[in-house]
């Protein structure tokens, strides 16, 4: 992984193991030869009533040039799911972002 991580846990305790599902989702990405710059996740555990808990992944994810955000404020029960979910979405983004090329070449979509 080349691109510089920060991970943000608020309302919960920091957990190794989701930093590293949030590690491999960002490699993901690298490997469709996204030139990003840096990338900040924040992981949040929102309260939505009594007993249920969801977990929001908001990303800030930068590209030569500009920043791609993404943020979903629904949620999700389990937080490996949350960061699927927020890093797929990413990917769609980078996509409208950057033309990709079958033979892997990007260049600026228009």
């Amino acid at each position: 992984m080349q691109t510089p991580l920060q991970v943000t846990f608020q309302n919960l305790d920091r957990s190794e193991a989701v930093e590293v599902v949030v590690r491999r989702c960002l490699t993901q990405l690298e490997h469709l030869h996204f030139q990003l710059t840096h990338c900040h996740v924040w992981i949040d555990l929102a309260q939505h009533h009594a007993l249920a808990q969801r977990f929001r992944v908001r990303l800030a994810i930068g590209v030569a040039g500009s920043e791609i955000t993404i943020s979903d404020e629904s949620g999700h029960p389990l937080v490996f799911v949350a960061i699927a979910d927020a890093f797929v979405a990413a990917r769609r983004q980078l996509e409208d972002h950057f033309r990709i090329w079958p033979d892997g070449v990007t260049a600026r979509a228009s």
